[in-house]
């Protein structure tokens, strides 16, 4: 803690009878009073609005600390002991008002050249046309910041429509590619955000880009069949469960299939559907020893020579 200075002033008509009271009230020793109010109530036998009344009709202890950042001596008061103690408290962060305005200023022009930036950097975004990046869901929520422009009405609105981390996960996303700015407290809470009137404007033209995806069609099935693990009544199914298929399988009519089916260790099923076509298209292999002798021979030197140019 910084030195300070203090004076006590006692009005000049003060009775007699009370400066005794104010004295032992602002004594001071090591930055820490001597007497508690309540010591005091008790030793002249008043209560607490009394000795106030006394301390701040008839005496004021004047402070005095030099600016944290310069010499610059800045003058205050105090009528009570929680006042003081308060204003002891704000010593160390004590500033003069020319460098509270300098300190204005430079926060200002921080704040200029980081909106400025920002703003470059958003300019950037609608250039380079980042919203091609986003999918179709990530996509509406921009386009409904863009519409509302106001915090609190768009999540009452748009937020129940998605789930609830994927939602604020977009908005980080659409910050992370500036395309919007987001507005915090000091606490790090959302408050609000900000676009540019230049992507506002183009909201008619924003398309997201289209994935050519090829669209594959099986005619084959290969999948497993879970083992009922609460299977108890005579009629319960003794394989249940769920399937999804992440692509489009037809079987067509009319055409052969070969089905197996067998068991797994754990007790699961294994079902494999597959055409006949599919079977009879793949190469036929069988042992060298089916072959004559003389392929035989010849085969073994070819590969005997292989073996060797590639050593």
């Amino acid at each position: 803690m910084q030195n300070y200075k203090y004076v006590l002033e006692v009005d000049s008509s003060t009775e007699n009878q009370f400066l005794s009271i104010i004295n032992e009230y602002w004594e001071i020793v090591g930055n820490k009073f001597v007497n508690l109010p309540s010591s005091i109530e008790i030793k002249y036998d008043i209560d607490r609005q009394i000795l106030l009344d006394i301390i701040q009709k008839n005496s004021v202890l004047k402070l005095f600390a030099n600016c944290i950042n310069c010499e610059v001596t800045i003058s205050g008061f105090t009528k009570s002991q929680s006042d003081f103690k308060s204003k002891l408290r704000s010593f160390d962060t004590l500033k003069c008002t020319d460098c509270k305005q300098k300190e204005s200023v430079r926060v200002i022009e921080l704040q200029k050249k980081q909106d400025n930036y920002v703003k470059n950097r958003m300019l950037l975004a609608i250039t380079e046309q980042r919203w091609e990046q986003l999918n179709e869901m990530e996509f509406n929520i921009l386009k409904s910041m863009l519409q509302f422009q106001d915090f609190k009405a768009f999540t009452k609105s748009e937020h129940p429509k998605y789930e609830k981390k994927f939602f604020w996960r977009t908005i980080f996303h659409l910050e992370g590619l500036f395309l919007i700015y987001l507005k915090k407290s000091e606490t790090g809470f959302i408050i609000g955000y900000k676009t540019l009137f230049e992507l506002k404007e183009r909201i008619g033209e924003l398309k997201i880009k289209k994935v050519k995806t090829e669209h594959v069609i099986l005619d084959k099935l290969n999948f497993r069949l879970v083992k009922n693990k609460i299977f108890n009544e005579f009629d319960e199914s003794e394989f249940s469960g769920i399937i999804t298929f992440n692509q489009e399988i037809i079987l067509k009519p009319n055409t052969k299939y070969s089905y197996g089916v067998w068991n797994k260790l754990n007790g699961d099923m294994h079902i494999s559907i597959i055409p006949l076509n599919e079977l009879e298209s793949k190469p036929k292999q069988h042992s060298l020893s089916n072959e004559p002798i003389h392929i035989q021979e010849a085969l073994r030197e070819y590969y005997k020579y292989i073996k060797t140019r590639g050593n």
